[in-house]
Parts: C-alpha cells; structure tokens; sequence
C-alpha cells in the first residue's frame, strides 16, 4: 500500500519538476537573447562614434560636465534677454533644434559646443577650440554626426556658447556663389552677360535691394545661414545657451568664457592670446549703409528684428548719425 502510493505520487511530481526545468531553461535562453541584441545595439552605436572619434582624433563621448560657472552680471542679463524674447514669441520648435544642429561644433575633450555664425570672428574660433584639426580635413566635427542618444547627452551636459554680431553683411564668395546670379536678373537692369559669368561686382546696395524686397524673418532660400537671425541658425530657443559672447566686445567676453567654461591652461592661453580687430566698426557700417535709403534700413529692422531683441541691441545703433542728416 505504501509503496503502491508512493509510485502513483512520483508521476506528477517528476511532471511537474520537468516543467519547471523547462521554464527555467527557456527564461535563461530568451534572456541572454535579449541580453546579446541590446548588447549588440550599444556596440553598434559605440563602434560608429569610436569611427567618427579616430577620424577627428578626439576621445569617446563621455557623459560628464564639471564646468565652473560664475555668477557674470552681463551673462546673466544676456541669458535673460533671450529667455524673455522665446517666452514672447514662443519660437521653439523641433525643426529650429534640428536646423541649428548643422551649425553646432562639439569639442569631446573639453566638452565645449560651439555654434558657428558667421562675421563673428568664426574662422579664429574654431582655430583656438579646435586646434586638433587636420590639415585636409573637411572641418570640425559637427553634433549630427554622432548618435541621436549622444547629440542629446552632449547637448544636454556639455558648454554651449556662441557670438553674436549688431549688423552682418556678407563678403564675397557665399553671396556668389549662391544669390549672384538672382541678385543680378533682378536688380541690375541691362545686367552683361560677362557680369553674370563672373559675379564679381555686386555691389552692397543690389545685395541689400535682394533682401529687402525677398528677405524675411524665417529661414528661406534668400536668407542663406550667412545673413539669416541668430535665432533661426543657433535655435536659440531650443538650445539654451550658457554662454553669449558679443563681437563687439569680444576680448572681454573670451576672458569671461575662459573662466566660465573652466579651461584647461593650455586652451586659456591659446584664447588668452587673441588679439580682436573688429572688421565692421561703426566709420565701415556708416560707408556701407550711407549708400541705401532709410527705409530699407527700416525694413532691415523689421527683418533682424529678433536679433537686436534677444541680445540687447539699439536700433538703429551705430546708424543713428544716418537718421539725423
């Protein structure tokens, strides 16, 4: 009888046990399948920044910030400033963070971001933070060349800064190479066929007519990144800045930036060392824009209306002189 029992209860026991062997042997399968493709994943993604690091010879993207900020009166005023501005317009959108992601440059070592805008002494700047350019190389390495997760840790941790110019003009080659043509068929009557070939004389006021009369407050195909708002090239309002040098003021504002960003010795002196020779002082603008009506400069307001805004400058500014004649 015992033994009778004994037989009847070892079937359901050893079926039981079977299926629990079987569970486990499945959890610990299906596990180190989901294991091994997130796993994969992570390689994939560091495998292509490992790529794009050898290339520009910079370290892997680490997430850590360790900035020493400092309570600056004008950096705060200036944050403010465009913080108030956003608020106002309610100018933030994906697609502005998306379009200022090709102008965003990225030092990995010294987790600094710059944002490339042109007349604002951007050739020098990206010879001092990024002196580990090859010769050859098509330029710096920009945020959208990483990872969707590492734009956003980057963005997110590292030091972002900028500068900003009161009036922006264009020189010659983008203008050429881009609008000349335009430029010509519209505002130049009888335009030559050899002046068309060769764009080489625009003059400032044919360029200013182009913008007055096509230009506008968005980004479009006439407002080329070299003349268009700050705003819409930076995403101001997307991205928030920690740092907001001003042109005119540029070799106290880099002093200020040494200190802010906590700078390795090395890269404080290679700023420290700047010499600023403003390319645009008021005698140049007043040359230049003596040349056009009043109300073109009006309507040029209206269209870099959100630069002076955000950053705190007077129209007409250095133009006032041009109003009083």
């Amino acid at each position: 009888m015992i033994r009778s029992t004994q037989r009847k209860l070892s079937f359901p026991f050893i079926l039981g046990l079977s299926i629990l062997l079987l569970y486990a042997a499945y959890k610990t399968w299906f596990g180190s399948l989901k294991t091994n493709d997130r796993d994969e994943s992570v390689n994939v993604a560091a495998a292509r920044s490992h790529v794009l690091s050898s290339k520009f010879n910079i370290p892997n993207v680490q997430n850590s910030k360790g900035f020493n900020f400092f309570g600056n009166s004008i950096q705060s005023e200036r944050r403010r400033l465009i913080k108030e501005f956003c608020k106002q317009t309610g100018q933030t959108t994906q697609r502005d963070f998306d379009d200022a992601l090709r102008h965003l440059a990225v030092n990995l070592s010294s987790k600094i971001i710059y944002c490339v805008t042109p007349k604002c002494a951007s050739r020098q700047m990206r010879q001092m933070l990024f002196p580990f350019r090859v010769q050859g190389e098509p330029g710096v390495p920009k945020i959208w060349q990483f990872p969707k997760h590492e734009e956003d840790i980057m963005v997110e941790t590292y030091f972002k800064l900028t500068f900003v110019h009161k009036f922006v003009y264009p020189r010659n080659r983008p203008l050429l190479e881009r609008h000349g043509g335009r430029i010509l068929k519209n505002f130049r009557l009888n335009a030559t066929q050899r002046a068309l070939k060769e764009l080489n004389d625009i003059t400032f006021r044919e360029f200013i007519e182009y913008l007055v009369t096509k230009g506008s407050n968005r980004s479009t195909s006439v407002m080329d990144w070299h003349w268009d708002n700050y705003v819409n090239i930076c995403g101001m309002c997307s991205i928030e800045y920690d740092f907001i040098g001003h042109y005119e003021t540029m070799e106290q504002d880099l002093a200020d930036f040494i200190t802010a960003a906590g700078l390795s010795a090395e890269d404080a002196r290679r700023l420290a060392a700047y010499r600023h020779t403003p390319s645009s002082t008021s005698s140049s603008l007043l040359k230049y824009y003596s040349q056009i009506p009043l109300e073109w400069i009006d309507i040029l307001g209206q269209i870099y209306k959100a630069n002076f805004e955000m950053f705190g400058y007077n129209f007409p500014g250095p133009l006032k002189s041009l109003y009083e004649n």
